[in-house]
Formats: structure tokens, sequence, C-alpha cells
């Protein structure tokens, strides 16, 4: 079935600036696969919605308050391992319209690709009600396909470029159907409502205090530690903070360009992440958060709901971490990060640790260590594959563990391979269950990691340990 969408409009923007903007209707030709851009920055941004005239302080028409109706949805896939085809396969048998195309990091080792969802008509509502309905259609395209879109593209104005780059791998796929609204009954979609906005900080704070915790966190950190930087500028300076967060990224040798960090900074309206997030990174690395007097009960709503998820069991968590998400306004990755951290807080100052890393009971009578380190290895060969010698060694780490005290110099065991999906995810898991009071974390502060090492001396099983 082929529906006429001639007339729902569209907005294109020339650049991430989004000073001017301009109607456009949809139609499965929407990414014009012949018209080749010299540079990512130089293609025009998309949006399956309709913009109001209202700027931001810098002047650009592309934000949350400005968005006065919805056309359709955009889904951005980043995780370089579900082909762009296998995804086309799927989604076409579902009969539904669609437009898959490649994005400028996409190569066919490691897919990147967008798809544009088409409603039959537009939707205005207030923004909670636009961000439902729009998350419901993702949910449902998700659901289809079967994978996840990256968190930006839940953000309401989130935009995305369109278009061919001059030497990036491109390809583009048209799916005929019905649109994905049809489908859906938005009547009974749960709107949750915005949080209302927090009182004005008594004493806002300046660029010299920002320079001063931006001088304690270094600028080749993370990804997900950049971006959490970024928001909190945000959150505190609004558009006048993209300078700060620029000059400082500059310092870095992983720095991309001033169009990067603009671009990026576009996703960061409504975040959840405040101020505070900067000073206690900086404070992790020996700044001292009240030089400035830094004044924030405003987000002490926010920290009080992130310390009653921490209290949740997992199963509860799960059930209610994307509402708690949607209610804070605040990408779920990055709640999970938050709640992992208080979780991990929680945790050192509690009287008892057994609940974190597990004590073993030990066997009631004496057992064959190396029948033990025999079966171990086995086990490790039924689930992986390793270099020669490798599931010795690692069996031998794993029981070295249990006797650490009686060495004076202990190995570190390292897992690295040559491209993703090789299997150090499930390696992880067998030497969580094998060793000796295990404790898996990633991306974890200092401050923290010295905490749980005092509090339960676990083996730390540090994943992504490059970032």
């Amino acid at each position: 079935m082929v529906n006429n969408l001639s007339t729902l409009p569209c907005t294109v923007f020339d650049d991430v600036g989004a000073h001017t903007k301009k109607e456009i209707p949809w139609s499965l030709d929407i990414v014009d696969p012949d018209v080749t851009w010299l540079s990512k920055e130089s293609c025009p941004l998309l949006k399956l919605a309709v913009f109001g005239d209202q700027s931001t302080d810098r002047g650009s028409l592309r934000s949350n308050k400005n968005v006065v109706a919805i056309t359709g949805a955009e889904g951005d896939y980043d995780g370089e391992s579900f082909a762009i085809e296998d995804a086309v396969a799927l989604f076409e048998q579902s009969g539904i319209e669609g437009v898959f195309y490649t994005s400028a990091s996409h190569t066919p080792e490691n897919p990147r690709w967008r798809i544009l969802l088409p409603f039959s008509k537009q939707y205005t509502g207030t923004q909670s009600e636009m961000k439902a309905w729009r998350e419901a259609a993702l949910k449902k395209a998700e659901s289809i396909i079967g994978m996840q879109f990256e968190p930006e593209s839940y953000v309401l104005s989130q935009s995305y470029y369109i278009g061919p780059v001059k030497g990036a791998d491109f390809s583009c796929y048209h799916c005929a159907g019905v649109p994905i609204d049809q489908g859906i009954d938005f009547t009974t979609v749960e709107v949750r409502q915005a949080k209302p906005a927090p009182p004005p900080a008594t004493n806002k704070p300046n660029d010299a205090e920002a320079e001063y915790f931006l001088s304690h966190v270094s600028p080749d950190c993370d990804y997900q530690t950049w971006v959490s930087v970024g928001m909190a500028l945000r959150d505190k300076f609004d558009e006048a903070g993209l300078p700060l967060w620029d000059n400082w990224s500059a310092k870095g040798d992983k720095y991309a360009g001033t169009g990067a960090t603009a671009d990026k900074w576009g996703s960061f309206q409504g975040s959840g992440v405040t101020y505070s997030t900067l000073a206690g990174l900086a404070q992790d690395n020996g700044a001292t958060v009240d030089k400035f007097n830094i004044v924030s009960d405003e987000d002490a709503g926010i920290q009080a709901e992130i310390i009653r998820l921490a209290g949740l069991s997992e199963l509860k968590y799960e059930q209610e971490r994307t509402g708690a998400a949607t209610d804070l306004d605040i990408r779920a990755s990055v709640l999970d990060k938050l709640v992992k951290v208080a979780r991990l807080e929680i945790a050192a100052t509690a009287e008892s640790h057994d609940e974190v890393v597990g004590e073993l009971e030990p066997w009631d009578s004496p057992v064959d260590g190396n029948a033990i380190a025999l079966e171990v290895v086995e086990l490790l060969k039924r689930h992986t594959v390793q270099p020669a010698m490798g599931y010795e060694a690692i069996t031998l780490w794993c029981l070295g563990t249990y006797v650490f005290d009686c060495f004076r110099i202990f190995p570190r065991l390292c897992l690295h391979s040559p491209q993703k999906r090789c299997g150090k995810t499930t390696t992880i898991e067998l030497v969580e269950a094998i060793a000796h009071r295990t404790l898996i974390s990633s991306n974890i502060t200092a401050s923290v990691l010295f905490r749980a090492i005092d509090a339960w001396k676990p083996t730390i099983l540090a994943d992504e340990a490059d970032t």
C-alpha cells in the first residue's frame, strides 16, 4: 500500500546553528543520494516536525520549546553491529513506510544508520505529549527490527544530517507502506508530565567557577564524561555554556572541531544532568567544591529520586527505569550511570557488604585443587575461544584471587580483541562467577573505586578499562 503523504510537512535546517528553516513535503525520496556534500557539517539537517519562530539566545530555531507539531519520528543507530540491510529486510515485512540511510561515519564493518518514520498527519500537543507519541513510534520500530536506537533519538527537537558525504560509504533504502502511527492509538499512550522548573539559584555560577572545575577534569576523558560535562554546563549557562565546553574540549586529543561539539550541544536540552555533576567530577580530581560557595539545592529533588531508585531491587528498578527517566527528563543511559554510582556510595557506607560482594561458604571437606582447575578450563572451552594457553592462564588467575594476600606481586588479567563481539563480555561473566569477591565496574570514578576497595576488598573487573 502506498500512502499519499505529499502534504506532510518536514523541516530542513541549513546547518547545525539552525538560524533559518524551511518546510518541505515528505516523500520516499526525501534523502537525495545523488547530491554529495563535502563534509558532514555541510549537510542539511532534517526533522519530521514543524517549528515556530521562537529562537534561543544564540538564535537557534531548533529547540524543544519551539516544536509546534510532530509529523514523524527519527531513529539513530550507532551500535556498529546491526547491518542496515538486515534492518531493512526485517522492517519491510511490517508493511510500514520508512526511509533508511547510512550516516557519515558508517562503514560496512561498523554499521551506523538512521530511519525516518512519517506519520499519517500532524500531531500537536504539549511537549510531554509529543515526546510520548514519538517514543511510542520509536519503540514500535525497535520491536520490529530487534535493536535499540541511541538515546538522542528520543529528544523532541533532535534533528539529523541527511545526504551522502564525499568519501563516505552511503546507502539509502525506501520501504513503502502505511504510516507507523496508524498502528498506534496515541490516546492510550501514557504521557508523563515534565517536572516543573526548579527555582533560580541564589548565586548563579560564573565563568571563573566553571573554568576552575573544568581545569580538574581531563578533556581526554571517556565519552560519557565528556557528554556529562556539556550537559552540566548547559544546565547552568544555557547557550552561553557552549564556548566553555568547546574551549575545554579543544584541549584534548579527541577534539573533533567546533562543529562536532555544537552538533552534540543541540541534543542537551532537558537532559536532567545538573551543574553539580561537573562539581562532583572536579571534586573527584582534587577540586574544592565549596571554593565558590556552590548552591545545589535546586537539584535536591533529582538526587533524592536517584537515591530512591538506587535502593530498589534490580527487577523493580528495571520496571521503573524508563518511566523515572522520562519523569526526570533524562536519558535512561544517564540514569543508569547515576543510579550505579549511588548504589556504590550507599553500599560503601553500609555496615554490611555481603549483598555487594558475596562471601562463599567453604566446602565441608578437602577438595582437589587440580580437579577444580581442570573443570574450570573445560568450562571456559565450552563457552569461549581463547588463544594458546589462554584457558589455563584465566583459570590460574581466577584461582589466585582466593589467595591474593599470599603474593608480593600479583598479575593483572587483560582481555582484548581485534574487533567487537568477540566474546569479551562472555569471558568477563565467567570470570565474575569463578573469581573471588568479584565486582564489575564500568567508567567508575576514582573516589568510588577507592571506597569500594576499602570497604569490600573485591576483585575489580573493569569493563572498558581503556576509557
